[in-house]
């Protein structure tokens, strides 16, 4: 609200005096100098893309060692600031908060690209993305507030569970083996819709209704497209044909376990 206005409000006479002067404090107390804010954002961001530009230069003839030893500084001080300012960055904005775990959970997931970059183990995928599951998924849970946080453990999950499954699949494993380990892969592809139920029990029972409320969402949006791309599948003839992906008694078990996640559902949900 400018000044201009509240003096035009004041000669209409509708406001009195008294009632100008606490407006004006008010504002004054209040103003945000947002052209400075620009201009030192448009500098920290100038600067912050000449050391980005400067360390991708270099970046080889920095030593592994060194480049992981900043990583992992970074994310001790985002976890720093997490534990030890998050009510005063909740006051201030709860987005602020939220922005910061989404950052750092993103520091800890560059961060095992990072391992592999310097010391090229053999691993499979799945098993650095279920280490960051392990670690940071608790946080995310515990801290989240929004759509980003909700997304990332979602949308880590889900990689988590394909990128194994393509593993098993791509080595032979799953092929030569009968029934019970083509149940196993199914049970673990319908996995993240249990995160719907979860997020629909701890609903009731915590003050951030949004973030369990977008996190079912998101989990009941992947079996609607599962369930989706199975019916897809069927009506094009793409089940018997032997293929492991679409294996009946594979794509019966991850259905089965995304029906029984939605019975449960039904009894869970606070409404």
């Amino acid at each position: 609200m400018s000044a201009r206005k509240i003096a035009a409000w004041h000669e209409a006479g509708l406001i009195d005096a008294i009632t100008r002067d606490r407006l004006l404090a008010y504002e004054a107390e209040h103003a945000r100098p947002l052209a400075l804010w620009a201009v030192f954002g448009i500098g920290a961001l100038a600067i912050g893309l000449g050391l980005v530009s400067v360390i991708a230069a270099n970046w080889e003839d920095i030593p592994g060692q060194l480049r992981l030893s900043v990583h992992l500084a970074l994310i001790v001080a985002a976890l720093a600031a997490l534990f030890l300012r998050e009510q005063r960055l909740a006051e201030a904005s709860p987005w602020a908060v939220e922005a910061l775990l989404f950052v750092t959970a993103a520091l800890g997931l560059t961060f095992f690209g990072h391992l592999g970059q310097v010391y090229q183990p053999s691993s499979p995928l799945w098993q650095p993305l279920a280490t960051w599951l392990v670690l940071f998924a608790p946080l995310l849970l515990l801290m989240g507030r929004g759509w980003p946080t909700a997304l990332a453990v979602l949308g880590g999950t889900v990689w988590c569970v394909w990128e194994y499954f393509g593993a098993m699949t791509s080595n032979g494993m799953a092929r030569d083996s009968e029934y019970l380990w083509q149940v196993w892969l199914g049970t673990v592809i319908g996995l993240p819709v249990v995160l719907a139920l979860a997020a629909a029990s701890l609903r009731a029972q915590s003050q951030r209704t949004d973030f369990w409320r977008r996190l079912e969402q998101l989990a009941l949006a992947y079996a609607v497209a599962g369930a989706s791309l199975a019916c897809a599948l069927a009506s094009g003839g793409g089940y018997g044909d032997g293929g492991m992906w679409w294996d009946d008694d594979f794509s019966i078990q991850s259905g089965s376990v995304s029906l029984v996640t939605g019975l449960a559902l039904v009894q869970a949900r606070p409404g």
